[in-house]
């Protein structure tokens, strides 16, 4: 994960930049180094987060897919190594499970800067003498809040949607483990289906969250930067 570039900033540029940098986090998929120049250390640090949430979502996907990939051969009966290919499904699942969990904490550690930022922000707003520039910053905040909130939940059901199929894959794995005749490979038959389409899904959620980017540049690009106070009286 690439840390963001910091700059220090004087007095008179706190508030201002501040309310850059919160507008700024519409890039957290793809911050450079423009945004790793704006913003308070709190924001920086809830960016990176959110990057790491985003790289580790994408890794668990790629693990989950080789998991799949040995899983359907087996229970197909493609496979041409039995035993080779339990093997690394087997492996592939664990890493999987391991990068699921990882993202649930990211997206903990994301939630709780997140309310630092806010609480900072709000707190600067306070303080603005300008009612003009009260009334921009609230009104960005609240957006900004309201929109992070939700690409944080869309985050937290990506890594949660990993448990159920993680818990079926599991119990297989353990079942396979004591036999990987055919027949007790055809058994699994059903299961297979079930476990394909959880996937399914799993994988339009993790879609949801990758693809966020789009979205969020265009709403970068709205909010543009904060005015100074002069532009405001």
């Amino acid at each position: 994960m690439r840390k963001p570039n910091r700059t220090p900033k004087t007095p008179g540029r706190q508030a201002a930049s501040t309310l850059a940098g919160l507008a700024g986090l519409a890039l957290l998929a793809n911050c450079g180094a423009a945004l790793g120049q704006a913003g308070s250390k709190d924001s920086q640090k809830f960016i990176g987060y959110s990057e790491e949430s985003r790289e580790t979502i994408a890794d668990a996907r790629g693990q989950l897919e080789k998991s799949l990939e040995y899983y359907n051969a087996l229970v197909s009966g493609e496979a041409k190594n039995p035993k080779s290919d339990y093997k690394g499904f087997s492996k592939a699942l664990e890493r999987t499970e391991k990068l699921a969990d990882k993202t649930r904490k990211l997206v903990d550690k994301m939630q709780s800067q997140s309310k630092r930022v806010f609480k900072r922000w709000q707190k600067e707003i306070d303080e603005y003498q300008n009612e003009t520039l009260r009334e921009l910053g609230a009104k960005r905040l609240e957006v900004t809040k309201q929109r992070y909130e939700q690409m944080i939940e869309r985050m937290r059901a990506a890594g949660e949607a990993y448990d159920p199929l993680i818990t079926s894959l599991r119990d297989q794995d353990l079942f396979m483990g004591r036999d990987l005749s055919t027949e007790a490979l055809a058994n699994l038959a059903p299961m297979a289906e079930e476990v394909n389409r959880m996937a399914g899904l799993l994988y339009v959620k993790i879609a949801e969250v990758l693809e966020e980017q789009v979205n969020d540049e265009a709403l970068a690009a709205e909010e543009d930067v904060a005015p100074t106070e002069d532009q405001g009286q």
